[in-house]
């Protein structure tokens, strides 16, 4: 059995500050990080880049390249300056 403080749960290490819930209507799309891909029309599809810390569904009939649009994005991001 393992005790954990309930106020440093969800952080690593239990030394940042837990982050407060914001109502939707407060928050600035402008202000949202994004993770630009380099794949131009992917990344307008998604408003502008990958938000961080989100998940993305990708959906559609077998066949039509999800995998393969998916590998390519992985490569794409795997080859930019971090």
């Amino acid at each position: 059995m393992v005790q954990v403080d309930a106020n440093a749960a969800g952080t690593e290490g239990g030394n940042e500050t837990p982050v407060k819930p914001v109502k939707i209507s407060e928050i600035d799309p402008k202000e949202i990080r994004r993770i630009e891909t380099g794949m131009e029309e992917f990344d307008r599809v998604l408003g502008g880049g990958v938000v961080a810390h989100s998940v993305i569904l990708i959906g559609g009939e077998p066949g039509v390249g999800k995998s393969t649009l998916l590998l390519e994005i992985s490569a794409l991001l795997a080859s930019q300056e971090k």
